[in-house]
């Protein structure tokens, strides 16, 4: 049953990996005309990865936050143990802080240094989520790990694209999964083309 599982596992993560790559290319198609927040958006995410790689990976902190966000949902032990992990909490909070605020101030004054905490809390989010998942997964081939992986980026980036849309202008929700559904749709056709001409 366990083996069953784990293939299981296995085979949701190979079907969504395709997702996972249409909406990256999507989401940074969509960000790339956003020149300053695109670039100040990629240099939060880079600025986490050296210091996750090189500094210090700031996994206490981060636990301290997840276990508090759970036990506001502990009514429900399936979302308190999901939804931490599917809602990047820091860098939606920043987006919604981020929306409030241009109500009443000049977002040249904002945007910038909201958009890089954005970038770097979300590469915060995923990279200790990922460190966390594979740490449950005792298997050699961490079906679990990938399977969970796959959703909880999907979710992530299908949320921050949302608030994201509704922060900018430029960006465009509407946009974002048209393009991404085309690029998905390539994907899935070349994948085919290619397991039919094996």
């Amino acid at each position: 049953m366990i083996v069953f599982l784990n293939m299981a596992r296995f085979a949701i993560a190979l079907v969504l990996l395709p997702v996972v790559v249409a909406l990256t290319q999507s989401f940074l198609s969509q960000m790339a005309p956003m020149k300053v927040i695109f670039r100040y958006f990629t240099l939060g995410v880079g600025s986490y990865v050296v210091m996750h790689l090189f500094i210090m990976a700031p996994q206490s902190g981060y636990r301290f936050f997840q276990k508090i966000f759970a036990e506001t949902l502990k009514f429900s032990s399936f979302l308190s143990n999901n939804v931490p992990l599917l809602v990047p909490l820091a860098a939606t909070l920043l987006l919604v802080v981020h929306y409030i605020l241009l109500q009443f101030v000049d977002p040249k004054v904002l945007s910038d240094y909201f958009i890089f905490a954005t970038g770097f809390t979300w590469a915060m989010h995923l990279i200790l989520s990922a460190h966390d998942i594979a740490d449950e997964d005792t298997s050699a081939f961490k079906p679990h790990y990938f399977c969970m992986m796959t959703v909880v980026f999907i979710a992530n980036i299908l949320l921050i694209a949302l608030l994201m849309d509704i922060n900018f202008t430029k960006f465009s929700m509407a946009s974002f999964m048209q393009d991404g559904w085309s690029r998905l749709m390539d994907l899935y056709q070349l994948a085919g083309k290619k397991i039919m001409n094996f």
